[in-house]
């Protein structure tokens, strides 16, 4: 068994083992990975934790073959016992998004909240895999967090992963987003400067309308930065005509992301 850093797909072994970690005397189920691996399990704390796995009429001689590889099924089912979870914080992503699904497939609920939390670390460098994923196992919430970052993406490179229900309001969202980032330079508000001139906040207009070009998630904190003029070179002048300009901007791209939240999270 390796650590919980590296998951791999299930591939065929000759020799069946068993499992370090379940391989009680007393169990009543034998799940075997992939890879030949025996879990000797208890049928009520698979009862209890999931939702998906064999019923309790199931003979305690049968042994039941998953599809999954015995790394995966290992963490996964230390979920269903009341121990501490292992941590999920050095797993790479191709491992975690295994897990994810592993979970989802067995309605694990307190692993899907797990790799839940540990998938949002990497949206900036995996949101369209992430985005699949969410979209076809409804994460309205975490789709609300990707689609800032993949607004720029044509609808085109993405028609083939996210289901009806998802990409009419992605459409739609995507059209108002272009339109609400393309008309952020309209947004700049002129200001009396120290000569007496009245002009743009000049001196970074050009570094900041770059930074919001870029597939970044509008947080508030995340535009504080980009406005922040004491880091950014503003002369002190410029200070509140950059801050009103930030504040259009945000309320404007609010409303937009506001619309996609009642869209895919409906009042209920």
């Amino acid at each position: 068994m390796s650590d919980t850093g590296t998951l791999s797909p299930g591939g065929a072994s000759s020799a069946v083992q068993s499992s370090k970690i379940f391989n009680a005397t007393d169990a009543d189920v034998v799940i075997r990975s992939a890879d030949n691996v025996d879990f000797r399990l208890h049928k009520a704390n698979l009862a209890c934790a999931t939702g998906a796995f064999p019923p309790p009429e199931t003979n305690s001689d049968e042994i039941v073959h998953l599809t999954e590889s015995s790394e995966t099924l290992e963490i996964l089912f230390q979920f269903i016992y009341p121990r501490r979870f292992p941590s999920l914080e050095k797993m790479n992503f191709d491992s975690l998004m295994l897990l994810a699904e592993a979970a989802e497939k067995y309605e694990v609920v307190a692993l899907i909240a797990v790799c839940d939390f540990n998938l949002r670390k990497f949206l900036p460098t995996q949101p369209k895999k992430i985005l699949e994923f969410a979209a076809n196992h409804d994460y309205p919430e975490l789709i609300m967090k990707i689609a800032p970052l993949l607004a720029h993406t044509p609808l085109s490179k993405l028609v083939d992963i996210l289901p009806y229900h998802v990409y009419k309001p992605w459409s739609l969202f995507r059209e108002q987003w272009l339109i609400a980032t393309k008309g952020v330079f309209g947004e700049i508000s002129e200001h009396c400067c120290q000569d007496g001139s009245r002009q743009r906040p000049g001196s970074l207009t050009l570094h900041i309308l770059v930074q919001l070009a870029k597939p970044i998630e509008p947080t508030p904190a995340r535009l504080d930065s980009i406005f922040d003029y004491r880091n950014n070179g503003y002369d002190s002048c410029c200070a509140a005509a950059a801050t009103e300009w930030k504040t259009k901007i945000q309320a404007k791209l609010d409303r937009v992301r506001q619309a996609l939240q009642l869209t895919l999270i409906p009042s209920k």
